[in-house]
C-alpha cells in the first residue's frame, strides 16, 4: 500500500500543522491575557442544562495550565489533557522514527484505534469521576 494513502501518515501530516495552531492559539491567549477573558465568559451550554459538567469542562483551562508548566493544575481540571499530550508526542515520535530513521519497518502501520479508544476511555472515566464527586 501507498505510504500516503494510509490514515497514520495522513493523521502524521495533520500532527505536523497541529503544533503550528497550538502554537499560535497559546501566542494570542498569553498577548492579550486568556485569564482576564476567562473570568466573565466562562459558559457552558451543557452544565447549564443538566447541573453537571460536560465531557469537555475544564478542557482550555488544563491547555492552557499545560502551557504554563503547570502539570498539577492541568491535571486537576482535565486529565484527558495530559494523556492526550502524550498520546500525540507517543504517536508523532513513532512515525517520525518510522519515516525518517528506521525506513525498513515502513511497511507496518501503525493501529491508531488503540489511541483513539484510550482517549475516550480516560475522557469518559474522568467525565465519570469528576460526576460522583460532584454528587457526594
Amino acid at each position: 500500500m501507498d505510504l500516503k494513502k494510509r490514515s497514520d501518515y495522513q493523521i502524521y501530516q495533520v500532527g505536523k500543522w497541529f503544533w503550528i495552531l497550538v502554537l499560535l492559539l497559546l501566542f494570542t491567549f498569553s498577548y492579550w491575557g486568556y485569564d482576564n477573558y476567562i473570568k466573565d465568559k466562562y459558559f457552558c451550554v451543557f452544565k447549564s442544562l443538566t447541573g453537571i459538567p460536560c465531557p469537555g469542562c475544564g478542557g482550555t483551562r488544563a491547555v492552557l495550565a499545560l502551557a504554563k508548566g503547570h502539570l498539577t493544575d492541568s491535571f486537576l481540571y482535565h486529565p484527558s489533557v495530559i494523556f492526550f499530550f502524550i498520546e500525540y508526542i507517543h504517536f508523532m515520535s513513532r512515525m517520525y522514527y518510522k519515516i525518517h530513521i528506521n525506513t525498513e519497518k515502513i511497511d507496518r502501520k501503525i493501529n491508531i484505534e488503540r489511541y483513539v479508544y484510550a482517549f475516550v476511555f480516560v475522557l469518559i472515566l474522568q467525565w465519570i469521576l469528576k460526576i460522583v464527586i460532584i454528587l457526594l
